[in-house]
């Protein structure tokens, strides 16, 4: 999707970019309220790396991860959408404004963000909802871009 959204100078915006709060490391205490019933190991993991960067710079891991999206600008331009549900978190956010990562962190982040498009990608390509949508036409469908 990045690609595309650069070459054809469309901008992005990203939305979930704490994974429901995962990605700052608040799902490693089994007290913490929680927005998810659980997580992956894996989420787990690219969390306590996001945790372990914002306690290298002196930042929180939500402005961690919001910095990694946000710096993707030579991949597309991206407009995070925050969604902050007090007042100090969206305080904390706005800090991704006062620093960016550096390239060693920069480079940690993408080794651990074997990204999958997730929902509505998923949602729209699985057999059911191409049936709803297309009826059983899906595969007749002639597409002018392929590849």
């Amino acid at each position: 999707i990045l690609p595309m959204a650069r070459e054809e100078n469309v901008a992005v915006t990203t939305w979930g970019m704490l994974a429901g709060g995962v990605l700052t490391g608040k799902y490693r205490d089994p007290d913490s309220v929680r927005r998810y019933e659980g997580t992956s190991e894996r989420g787990l993991s690219i969390g306590d790396v996001v945790v372990e960067i914002g306690s290298e710079i002196g930042h929180t891991p939500a402005q961690v991860a919001i910095n990694w999206v946000r710096q993707q600008r030579n991949r597309a331009q991206i407009i995070p959408i925050l969604g902050a549900r007090t007042a100090d978190q969206l305080l904390d956010n706005l800090g991704v404004l006062d620093f960016e990562l550096e390239g060693e962190h920069l480079e940690r982040l993408a080794a651990l963000s074997d990204f999958q498009l997730g929902f509505p990608a998923a949602f729209l390509e699985s057999s059911n909802v191409r049936n709803l949508i297309h009826g059983k036409t899906f595969d007749r469908i002639e597409w002018p871009r392929t590849g």
